[in-house]
């Protein structure tokens, strides 16, 4: 988000596709991130965005097991809140991570900012009420349909990565 601050004309929906062209990179390698949000995303000198921290990452069809780290609930899905293994998460649970950065970076708020603990956030999901457009006006509506989509709070209704990055 410093990038942004710093390059206010820069090309938001480019910048997007360059975050969901590397995750689908990371898919098709077989890589779920596990932990996608706006702090651990850079833009390189030539515009490029590029992901790091894979302390939540796991490769499909490995064993592996991490905790869930504090702090990162308001981007993360439902799947991805408990203190379980990595083996909940997939690339689903990455396409529901991207939803609410693309709106963070489409909107300039972060979602959920009116709620100041992960409890109040994950009640908050539970409960079905995501982020509205009121609350984060600066998104157009074909941008919101994409969004939207992503936060499916079951897996199955969530697109796949190449379909959000096409529909970008």
């Amino acid at each position: 988000m410093q990038y942004l601050a710093k390059n206010p004309e820069a090309d938001l929906i480019l910048l997007l596709k360059g975050i969901g062209n590397a995750l689908l990179y990371l898919h098709e390698e077989g890589v779920i991130h596990g932990d996608l949000r706006p702090g651990i995303i850079s833009i390189c000198d030539n515009g490029e965005a590029a992901i790091h921290d894979f302390g939540r990452s796991k490769r499909v069809g490995r064993k592996g097991s991490t905790t869930y780290t504090r702090g990162t609930c308001r981007y993360s899905a439902p799947e991805a809140w408990s203190e379980r293994s990595t083996s909940a998460l997939t690339a689903a649970s990455d396409v529901y991570s991207f939803g609410l950065v693309a709106l963070h970076i489409l909107s300039g708020t972060m979602p959920f900012v009116a709620e100041a603990t992960d409890a109040a956030i994950q009640r908050r999901v539970r409960a079905g009420r995501m982020p509205t457009v009121q609350e984060h006006s600066k998104v157009t509506a074909d941008h919101w349909r994409i969004i939207e989509r992503c936060w499916g709070y079951k897996e199955r209704d969530r697109p796949e990565m190449f379909e959000v990055v096409a529909l970008l």
